[in-house]
């Protein structure tokens, strides 16, 4: 088993459960998926990939903190973990904590490059910021960033970079940019 494996850390049992687990929350019964994902903490509390997993389900269900929780620990048994450090980002931002939204951002691009959600989350809070603040550094580094997601996933951000552009076109007219 390589290291990158999400059943690192478990025996056996374990992989059968985190099969079960998995098929549920593929077919949208999240607290099956859970009484599971927690029934295999229960045998061994080492296991990265069923807290990111966790931390995702109390994501979804805006229990930010506990969502926390459960990232932090993922990313404690595999720190170079750039999905669950950018949705620890995500909990981060939901719960204002800018500042250490951005540094996991950061980290999250370092460790995958091509990374467009993080770029984009980053983004938009320098986005939402300069509007707060006025100041034209925080556009331009949103600006920069949904450059970079628009790169990446053009599928998906394209359409939003092409509305920051106007804002730019708009912020500059009035003298903001």
């Amino acid at each position: 088993m390589n290291s990158t494996s999400i059943y690192e850390g478990c025996n056996n049992q374990q992989i059968k459960l985190l099969d079960i687990a998995i098929k549920e929350d593929n077919l949208g019964n999240i607290n099956k998926a859970k009484e599971l994902y927690l029934e295999i903490l229960k045998l061994n509390n080492d296991v990265p990939y069923v807290h990111a997993m966790l931390g995702g389900i109390e994501f979804d269900k805006e229990n930010y903190d506990s969502a926390l929780i459960y990232l932090n620990k993922a990313i404690l048994l595999k720190p170079n973990s750039p999905g669950a450090i950018e949705l620890r980002g995500e909990c981060k931002e939901y719960l204002c904590r800018f500042k250490e939204a951005v540094e996991d951002y950061d980290l999250a691009i370092k460790l995958r490059p091509s990374f467009a959600m993080a770029y984009y989350r980053k983004g938009l809070i320098f986005h939402y910021e300069g509007n707060a603040c006025k100041r034209k550094e925080y556009y331009h580094i949103a600006n920069e960033c949904f450059k970079k997601a628009k790169y990446y996933n053009q599928s998906e951000y394209t359409n939003y970079y092409k509305y920051f552009k106007r804002k730019i076109k708009y912020l500059k007219k009035i003298g903001l940019y």
